[in-house]
Parts: structure tokens; C-alpha cells; sequence
């Protein structure tokens, strides 16, 4: 073999080398950054992978949790390593939902974000279409999950326990309707609530059903505060029957006749996050 032959393989070994060395490895997933240059948060969620990039906050790992590792725990120093076998117990995210935006709610990147710039001159708006996301993971979550939060709040089963109600004066407690809303049933404050802490300061639920006549979807809403910032929902969901995480959307209760728009465009989001 001819000496220029020689160093030409030589050259070529030495760049495939190299090239393997920058590739991330399922065994090295902490390389890998987010479009900002931050390496992502990894691990999973009831056991689906996730990555989590800039745009994720207050994320809380089941150990030594990332914003309060070293005041909680004096093991968790240095910073543990993260891998797909971490667990994450939660994490929040600010929705844009019309454009499916989500709030970099930092002022560092101010080249490449403009989210921020938009949240600070929306926020205070009462007609804001940003929407509050958290993602826990809750052992207790499971099919028939809302059907018994829903049913601990009806007066039927809260006269259980009619002396407790008749001190705290009903608050809390709901009768189920006929009326629907936007496809949604709705369950209003009962009367002695109202009479004791006035109709403003009570709540509506409404209540979405799946194709098997379940619980899919309860929503809270307090749309009657005399401060229009103070009028939101508060929709509550879980991320597939065969999981054991719950998801909170809180927005603006003007747009109470888009919830099936939001509680997609959430699934969508955080279906973004799974590592396939």
C-alpha cells in the first residue's frame, strides 16, 4: 500500500472518530440543548420520557428538586445527574393558545424571544389569552379520578356530614343543573353558599363527559369577582386513562367557550415534550 494511501485512510479513521465523539448518545441525553443553548431537564413523567427546554418552569424532580435542591437536602451538592430514569413529580409552562406559544419568561434572549415582551403587555388584561399549565404526577390519578372530586363537592354527598356544612355554611358545595354550556353541564353554588358569602364571591363547575358518559373534564370557574382580572376558570384534566398525571389550565373566564380548544392545544404541548 502506497504511503499516500496510507495517511489518506489514516485522515478518513480519524474523522469518522471524531464524528462518533460529537454524536449524542442515548447514554449522554444531557448534551443535547434546547434552541436557546440550554441543555435540556431530562427524565420522565409516570415513565414517558421527556426533555424539558427553556420555556419549562419550576420543574420538581421526586429527588433533590431543581429550584430548591441545595436549601432542602444537603446530599443533593453538588447537583445530581439527570437521566431518563429520573422521575419529574411536576412542572408549569405558559400557553399562548391562539398561536401555540409558549412564554420564555426570561429577557435573556431577547433576540430570539418575543413571547415575553407580549405576556408583559397582555397579562393584566381581563380578555388575556394566556393560559397557566401544571403537569403533576399523582399517584392517586386514575380512571374515575374527577367523577369523585366532582361528587365530594355535590350536596348530595356532602349532607353526609350536615353539621360540618351547616358551620362553614355550604361553602364549597354545588347542585347539579340541567343547563349546559358550550356543551359542558353545569353544577351551580348552592343556596345557602350564596346567602352566606354573596353569589360574587361563589363558583360555577362545568363538567365535560366522555363518549362512555365519564368525567373527562371538570371546570371551575369564578366569573362574578368584581374585578374583571379576577374572573377565570380553572380546568381540570388528565393526561390519558392510563396514566397517573393531572393537568390544571388556568385562564380568563371570557373564554370558557373554548375549553376544548385549550385542553388540546395542552395535550399538544405537552405531547412535544415525550422523547420517542
Amino acid at each position: 500500500m502506497s504511503k499516500l494511501k496510507k495517511i489518506s485512510l489514516l485522515c478518513l479513521s480519524l474523522m469518522t472518530i471524531a464524528c462518533h465523539q460529537k454524536e449524542p448518545t442515548k447514554d449522554s441525553p444531557q448534551e443535547d440543548k434546547d434552541p436557546y443553548g440550554q441543555l435540556y431537564y431530562i427524565g420522565n413523567l409516570d415513565s414517558i420520557k421527556m426533555k424539558l427546554g427553556s420555556e419549562i418552569k419550576y420543574i420538581d424532580y421526586e429527588i433533590c428538586p431543581v429550584w430548591t435542591f441545595d436549601e432542602v437536602d444537603p446530599k443533593c451538592k453538588p447537583k445530581p445527574k439527570r437521566t431518563y430514569d429520573s422521575r419529574f413529580l411536576r412542572f408549569y409552562f405558559t400557553l399562548y393558545y391562539p398561536t401555540d406559544t409558549l412564554l420564555l419568561d426570561s429577557y435573556r434572549y431577547k433576540s430570539m424571544n418575543t413571547s415575553k415582551l407580549q405576556y408583559e403587555a397582555e397579562k393584566n388584561d381581563a380578555n388575556n389569552q394566556w393560559v397557566d399549565v401544571s403537569v403533576e404526577f399523582n399517584k392517586h390519578v386514575q380512571a374515575g379520578y374527577l367523577k369523585e372530586i366532582l361528587r365530594n363537592q355535590t350536596i348530595e354527598t356532602r349532607l353526609s356530614d350536615k353539621d360540618h356544612l351547616e358551620k362553614v355554611n355550604y361553602i364549597n358545595t354545588y347542585e347539579k343543573t340541567t343547563e349546559y354550556v358550550y356543551g359542558l353541564q353545569k353544577y351551580k353554588p348552592h343556596p345557602r353558599w350564596i346567602e352566606s358569602y354573596g353569589y360574587k364571591d361563589t363558583t360555577d363547575i362545568y363538567v365535560g363527559y366522555n363518549s362512555n358518559g365519564d368525567v373527562s373534564t371538570l371546570i371551575t370557574c369564578a366569573d362574578r369577582s368584581q374585578y374583571p382580572k379576577a374572573r377565570y376558570c380553572d380546568q381540570q384534566f388528565i393526561l390519558s386513562e392510563d396514566t397517573h398525571v393531572n393537568i390544571d389550565a388556568k385562564y380568563q373566564s371570557v373564554h370558557l367557550k373554548d375549553w376544548q380548544i385549550i385542553q388540546s392545544k395542552v395535550l399538544k404541548q405537552i405531547n412535544h415534550l415525550k422523547v420517542l
